[in-house]
């Protein structure tokens, strides 16, 4: 701490954040180990395996939306994170015209996929409104004016990804 014009500054230096995000209930417990190395709160960054951080990359690192989809600040979008493995994770696209799935990985390096059978579904007043729970490698959607339906991660014979979408029949 240091001391200017007649007041009393306090300088705090993190080096670590191995801690990760503290629970609520933590808050001011200094005598556990982890306090002097949590956060309180830890927004868009990644923490590393020495303990550091590392901010989280963004959608500049993976698509561009504008190029490869023709998505504009006027086109209404609805992202959905769809991830079932720690080096694999999906995130679904909804615009009112398609729906499709992009692929990130650790590596900054995406792929593509169309949904199949996504087209023309919901409006862009819907796509806000609309509900969704994943289990395992299936996204489940439900609106109120549309019958629920499912995003399935499928694998073709060649090992290829892809993604249906399918409304579920009561059977």
């Amino acid at each position: 701490s240091f001391q200017a014009q007649g007041v009393v500054m306090v300088r705090l230096t993190q080096n670590s954040f191995f801690g990760g995000q503290l629970d609520f209930e933590m808050m001011g417990r200094q005598d556990f180990g982890r306090y002097a190395k949590g956060a309180t709160k830890l927004c868009n960054f990644n923490i590393l395996k020495r303990g550091s951080l590392d901010k989280r990359h963004g959608w500049d690192r993976i698509i561009d939306l504008k190029a490869k989809l023709g998505i504009t600040a006027d086109t209404k979008v609805r992202l959905i994170p769809f991830a079932f493995k720690k080096t694999q994770g999906f995130v679904v696209i909804l615009t009112p015209l398609r729906m499709y799935v992009a692929e990130t990985s650790p590596s900054n390096i995406y792929n593509l996929y169309s949904v199949t059978d996504g087209d023309n579904i919901y409006t862009s007043s819907e796509i806000d409104e609309i509900d969704y729970q994943q289990c395992g490698d299936i996204i489940f959607l439900a609106h109120q004016k549309h019958p629920p339906a499912k995003i399935e991660h499928v694998i073709d014979d060649l090992g290829k990804d892809g993604f249906n979408y399918s409304v579920l029949r009561s059977e």
